[in-house]
């Protein structure tokens, strides 16, 4: 019982409107040593928390106890807190008959928390009117409360109750199915007035979420019914209710009282509820769930019932559904965590979905970070991904690299030097180091992870299909945009031949389509060897005739040679020779970017086929264009070497001492075990008799060795190297850097190389958009882009002149005062000024005064 508590009954006799007399004479009447109370619970007062401001005040006055002010907009206002209420309990403890002074110094010495039980000073006065001061001071318990409080009290209170299950769930049991069986009736009533507030019933449910782990058999109950409440009546709840009921699963997902399988059916029955609010956060919760449950060790049973579950719903006729997984397929599948054919291939067929919105999705992620085609796909690992056409933001981040860097330096260097202070540091460039590569390397990359495209399982059946609804499609071009360069895409990748795509292609070829560039791109990336040459000519005519003629600008020239070039580059049978000497007369064009253009094609044509062009234009053979045939092969051969080309720049000696120790043993048994094979005296005599009879032939023999056999000697070399030993990184850089000098230096009698790569480097090399639109010689601007430019070149840039003379309050020189004032209160410092001239200042005032003179006449 607490200070102003209502008694009611009294061994079961009602005492309400009793006088005190009568009450007190009922409890002096009865012989039992049991007197049973029923009790109202303090009905007159209430309690208020406050928090102590910036200042440290709460906001409120008192004297003994009875509150005379409170400021305005303070916690005490906020909070409820009444003037003319007297004050009974301080934070639990009660402060009924105690001194102002005592008082003040408690809630002075308090925490930033006050907690108050206060009531109307008028109820407090009657109640008090027959206690003497003295009883009240001394005989009434002021002692600090004891936290171990009544369960009436803890079970209101679900914090301290949460607190007190963890401490001993079997004590407070009775209290947690109290709270269970509330939860039961307010579904219950919820279920009969949905329109009722639900405030409580979230608190009440997260209460049982985190406290069912120690009653196993609550959480089961808890379990089916959160689940059966929100398939059965989630449309009908607020959206905050619903995002808090899927949090409590989520907890006992957490608390492993509910299968992850399980709870996303769950999640992919809710998505039907018109609530954006809860999508996002079905989604994101899904996802982190996934990786968290990866990200130790992989249930494979798990994810294998997962991914058939997400598979399935790719495939339902409701869109919402269909979409939503097939975000968290792409999610996980940029993340690495479920990264195999089955995902792969289930995200291609969404490409094929009758749902645009769906099938977008999907082209897009086939696509990657192809930001020719696919702006809008967001970056994976939390960090923004960037144009690589955008050297501002290269230098910000430069910049911003170098700024942190260079506070990291300069905290070091003036605090305390320290063993851990310097490993700190260290760790701190590595990982800065690690990041800036990092970062740096994606904005490299200029295609994505092609793994999906390369994992699907009939890719000329999936080009097919996705041919055949882009040839029937009927939506907008940036769409039908996205569809070529899928198509394109996956015919580069698995060297399809799909012929009907090349003359769909011709007709958008024309310098006035919009986006023209992204076509020749594609028609680019379409092209391999494995294609017909004519099939590839008519699309190469098509873009000569279109573009590369003298109607046409410098640009829409130098776009249709870089496009040629780089598609004869993967076919260099498509173009004729009539045709290729057209394009190479361009060379002399007046336009420089036209003329570069032409003799870019003409140097691809030196390295990969030479015999195309006309004799003046294949320029001296390089040793790496020494055998001409190895390079222009026919259609539908290949080259396959059994070493590696440039191997036999390296040298012999480099062998390890081991081969070389087993070839001296073999040697040496050969010899000690084995007839040694002479040739007869006769074959000896025969030879030398037709050398000395035909004199000239053994001097042209010994002098200069036929050119086949010494290729064949470099081959041999090369593939005895590759097999004799594993060569090292070293050695591989140097064959890089003597391949690079073979493609410079000019052939010899001596020295010509049969391993010319040229064509399968320049075909392996992915076409670029840069590559289409490459101008040697920037155009020049008109005069509103050059405006533009120069605003832009003055944000962020500081004003030119003095600090001192920007400042807001700096006032005029004297030289601009003096020009502002009368002429006669200024001439006689200038006619001083004249005459302290040195012989240079007049010197230069009277040609200044002779010019101005002729200039008259």
């Amino acid at each position: 019982m607490r200070f102003g508590d209502q008694i009611l009954q009294v061994n079961d006799e009602f005492v309400t409107g009793m006088d005190c007399e009568e009450v007190v004479n009922i409890l002096e009447k009865s012989k039992s040593e049991r007197i049973v109370l029923a009790i109202r619970d303090r009905p007159f007062a209430r309690t208020v928390t406050m928090h102590r401001d910036n200042a440290g005040a709460f906001g409120f006055q008192l004297y003994a106890g009875r509150i005379k002010h409170i400021v305005p907009q303070s916690s005490a206002a906020r909070n409820g807190l009444l003037v003319d209420h007297q004050i009974i309990e301080v934070n639990g403890q009660n402060v009924v008959g105690i001194g102002n002074k005592k008082l003040t110094h408690m809630i002075s010495c308090c925490a930033q928390t006050l907690t108050v039980t206060i009531m109307p000073y008028s109820i407090f006065e009657k109640l008090i009117k027959r206690l003497p001061s003295g009883l009240m001071r001394k005989m009434m318990d002021h002692s600090v409360p004891n936290w171990n409080m009544s369960r009436r009290k803890v079970s209101c209170n679900l914090a301290l109750l949460k607190e007190k299950l963890g401490q001993d769930p079997e004590s407070y049991r009775e209290e947690f199915f109290d709270q269970f069986r509330h939860f039961q009736s307010v579904l219950q009533l919820m279920e009969l007035q949905p329109q009722l507030k639900q405030e409580g019933l979230v608190e009440v449910v997260f209460f049982l979420c985190t406290a069912a782990q120690f009653y196993p058999e609550a959480a089961i109950e808890l379990r089916d019914q959160l689940m059966a409440l929100l398939k059965r009546s989630a449309s009908d709840f607020d959206s905050p209710v619903r995002v808090a009921l899927c949090k409590a699963l989520l907890l006992l997902n957490t608390r492993k009282m509910i299968c992850l399988s399980d709870l996303v059916g769950l999640f992919l029955e809710l998505l039907k509820c018109r609530d954006k609010t809860l999508r996002m956060f079905l989604f994101t919760a899904t996802v982190n769930r996934l990786r968290k449950t990866n990200a130790t060790r992989r249930d494979q049973k798990l994810d294998s019932s997962l991914q058939k579950t997400f598979l399935w719903h790719l495939q339902e006729s409701n869109a919402l559904i269909a979409r939503f997984s097939l975000l968290v397929l792409i999610d996980l599948y940029r993340r690495r965590i479920w990264r195999n054919d089955k995902i792969a291939n289930g995200i291609a067929q969404a490409s094929l979905n009758p749902v645009n919105r769906i099938a977008i999705t999907a082209v897009r992620f086939l696509l990657g970070s192809d930001v020719t085609c696919n702006k809008a796909i967001p970056d994976d690992d939390d960090d923004d991904e960037d144009d690589d056409d955008e050297p501002a933001s290269d230098q910000e981040d430069q910049s911003r690299r170098y700024r942190t860097l260079k506070e990291m330096l300069l905290s070091y260097r003036v605090g305390k030097k320290s063993k851990k202070r310097c490993k700190m540091l260290e760790k701190a460039k590595e990982e800065m180091r690690k990041k800036y590569q990092k970062k740096r390397q994606r904005k490299k990359s200029f295609i994505a992870d092609m793994s999906a495209i390369e994992m699907v399982y009939d890719p000329q059946e999936f080009a097919e299909k996705l041919f055949r609804k882009l040839q029937n499609s009927r939506d907008k071009y940036e769409i039908r945009l996205l569809y070529m360069a899928l198509i394109s895409r996956v015919i580069m990748v698995h060297h399809l031949i799909l012929l009907s795509f090349y003359p769909f292609l011709q007709r958008y070829l024309t310098p006035h389509q919009r986006d023209v560039t992204k076509l020749l791109l594609f028609a680019a990336h379409a092209s391999h060897d494995l294609v017909p040459p004519d099939v590839v000519e008519a699309l190469v005519r098509v873009i000569a005739y279109n573009f590369i003629t003298d109607r046409n600008s410098s640009e829409a020239i130098t776009v249709g040679l870089n496009a040629v070039r780089e598609i004869v580059c993967r076919c260099p049978l498509a173009i004729s020779f009539e045709l290729m000497q057209d394009l190479a007369g361009y060379k002399k064009y007046k336009n420089k970017n036209v003329a570069m253009g032409a003799r870019s094609l003409i140097h691809l044509f030196r390295r990969i086929n030479p015999k195309a062009l006309a004799k003046k234009d294949r320029g001296r053979p390089t040793v790496a264009s020494a055998q001409q045939e190895s390079i222009a092969r026919p259609y539908g051969t290949r080259q396959v070497t059994s070493f590696v080309p440039g191997a036999e720049n390296l040298t012999m000696e480099e062998m390890p001492d081991s081969g070389r120790l087993d070839e001296n043993e073999n040697s040496a048994s050969d010899n000690e075990g084995s007839w040694i094979d002479v040739s007869d005296d006769d074959d000896s005599e025969s030879d030398l008799s037709d050398r000395e009879n035909n004199p000239t032939s053994s001097k042209a023999a010994c002098s200069s060795p036929n050119v086949a056999d010494e290729q064949v000697d470099r081959a041999k070399k090369a593939e005895e190297i590759c097999s004799s030993r594993v060569l090292t990184q070293t050695e591989f850089e140097k064959i890089a850097t003597s391949r690079i000098v073979d493609s410079v230096l000019p052939a010899s009698r001596k020295r010509k190389s049969c391993l010319s790569n040229a064509l399968a480097d320049a075909a392996a090399k992915v076409a670029r958009l840069k590559d289409i639109e490459h101008l040697h010689k920037r155009p020049k601007l008109d005069k509103q882009a050059r405006i533009e430019s120069v605003k832009s070149g003055r944000k962020g840039r500081e004003d030119y002149g003095k600090r001192k003379r920007r400042g807001p309050h700096v006032g005029r020189t004297q030289r601009e005062l003096a020009k502002r004032k009368a002429f006669s209160m200024v001439k006689h410092k200038a006619a001083k000024k004249r005459k302290n001239r040195s012989f240079r200042q007049q010197q230069q005032a009277l040609r200044g005064y002779l010019l101005r003179q002729s200039k008259l006449r």
